[in-house]
């Protein structure tokens, strides 16, 4: 009798399961349309309505997709080309990867003396004296190098030292980007040799009236012996802001200042330094000099001596950076710094193509993606660090590198390296009432009427999904945008 019974009782306990099973896929099939409806509805707002929108869910558990709302169109994504770059850094470069700098003279030794030039061959080291890591100071490089120079028995030098900048091409900018955006400190490029992030400060003293011309007080550090200034800026209202620009190309030496600080007190804008290696240069030579090794020539830059005679040289030492891949990774996405997004893409191209150059770094990272069997179709890469507003990419070709990556031994370096809502970097304020279960990380990217946001997240199941969310030509105000963005990432934690 209880074997009948107990047989029974299979067929309603399938029963029930297949019941309980249905029901939860009706309940998650009509809170993922509550995330749908919330997009089209916004499409159809006046903020919204003459620009676009375009999301992708995807379930990596399940390797479903489970949204894609235009999700096929090239739009501009701004700093969220970050992940591409640094995703694809792990597979080509190594997360133990570090830059390295050498150190090699031409001419002979003889009795203390360097009868010749001292080279210092630059590899595109981002994170000299960067703020964004606490680097050491430079005194701690340099005390490095000229030990090794003491080492070989180099105490005085008959010749120059030649900061040698020649392994990058002169056209170290991106060609795509606009002229409004070099010579502020988020414009420069990566350079062979990169000092205090490229940047420097300059203090300003606004006018006792208004639209009067603030006096620049000084430049930190200073670089007034390789700029030119031409002030046209104005100090405007208190309380309005920095509304300036400083407008100048890489290796010009003339900066035009533009737009207004406010009335107040002494007022700090950055820029980005016109020669990083000119500047480096200076500074080693005065090290030596401080320490008691004299150069009979000054100091140049392989750039501006601009010789085709190549000299025999013999290497000294190879200096690695302080810091590895994986450490440098970090901060550029979560500070998101343009300059070591685009140190990484020159690298990759110097180890794919074997030239450190935007052109080589964008199509080795284009070949590198298309070879991890993502379609690269209305993938189009102007630079590393999605400065250039010609780079486009699709919602789903970024959900797809996030999934691709998900699947990497080195994932949890990579998801380590996004930014956690509402705790780190450019997402310290993005999702600061959504639920820390949530555990949403992801790079944000931001420009002139573009805002979009990549990354992952956790449901409340656990279950960890990829989505990208991008807001192009919308008309409304920053805020409501970005009310809106915080309603929409709630719906979709909640209800994924």
């Amino acid at each position: 009798m209880r074997y009948l019974l107990f047989l029974l009782f299979i067929p309603l306990l399938f029963l029930t399961c297949s019941q309980n099973s249905i029901k939860k896929n009706q309940k998650k099939s009509q809170d993922l349309k509550k995330i749908q409806q919330l997009l089209e509805n916004l499409q159809k707002e006046e903020g919204f309505v003459n620009g676009h929108i375009a999301f992708s869910l995807f379930d990596l558990k399940n390797k479903k997709s489970l949204i894609e709302i235009n999700a096929d169109k090239s739009l501009i994504v701004a700093s969220c080309l970050k992940v591409v770059t640094t995703a694809a850094s792990y597979e080509v470069l190594g997360k133990d990867f570090r830059f390295k700098t050498q150190l090699e003279h031409s001419g002979d030794i003889k009795n203390n003396v360097l009868v010749g030039n001292l080279y210092i061959k630059g590899g595109g080291d981002p994170t000299l004296c960067s703020n964004l890591l606490n680097a050491p100071k430079i005194e701690e490089t340099f005390k490095q190098w000229k030990n090794k120079m003491v080492g070989f028995g180099i105490k005085s030098i008959q010749g120059k030292i030649i900061f040698d900048d020649s392994e990058y091409p002169t056209d170290i900018m991106p060609a795509e980007w606009i002229w409004g955006d070099m010579g502020n400190y988020f414009g420069s490029p990566a350079c062979a040799f990169n000092i205090f992030d490229n940047t420097y400060q300059i203090y300003l003293k606004p006018a006792n009236r208004l639209n009067e011309k603030p006096n620049i007080i000084k430049t930190d550090p200073d670089v007034n012996d390789q700029i030119k200034f031409v002030n046209e800026l104005i100090t405007a209202e208190a309380g309005t802001g920095d509304l300036s620009t400083i407008n100048g190309h890489i290796y010009d030496k003339y900066r035009y200042l533009n737009g207004s600080i406010p009335l107040g007190n002494t007022f700090i804008i950055k820029g980005a330094m016109p020669d990083p290696a000119f500047f480096l240069a200076k500074m080693f030579y005065k090290y030596l000099d401080t320490n008691k090794i004299s150069v009979t020539e000054k100091f140049t830059t392989a750039r501006l001596l601009n010789t085709q005679k190549k000299e025999s040289r013999k290497i000294l030492s190879t200096f690695d950076s302080f810091y590895t891949l994986k450490q440098i990774i970090r901060p550029t996405n979560i500070y998101s710094s343009n300059l070591f997004a685009e140190a990484i893409l020159k690298r990759i191209g110097a180890n794919i193509m074997r030239k450190p150059s935007t052109n080589a770094g964008t199509k080795s990272l284009t070949d590198f993606w298309a070879s991890q069997n993502i379609n690269t179709k209305g993938m189009i890469l102007k630079d590393g660090s999605g400065l250039a507003r010609s780079n486009l990419i699709t919602a789903n070709q970024l959900t797809q590198i996030l999934s691709k990556t998900f699947t990497k031994s080195y994932f949890s370096d990579f998801y380590q390296s996004l930014p956690l809502a509402g705790k780190e970097g450019t997402m310290v304020n993005v999702g600061k009432n959504l639920n820390k279960i949530y555990e949403l990380r992801a790079k944000t990217g931001g420009m002139s009427r573009v805002f979009a946001m990549t990354g992952y997240f956790k449901n409340s199941d656990r279950q960890i999904h990829a989505f990208t969310l991008i807001f192009n030509n919308y008309t409304c105000s920053y805020t409501d945008l970005k009310n809106k963005f915080e309603e929409f990432i709630k719906v979709m934690a909640e209800n994924t």
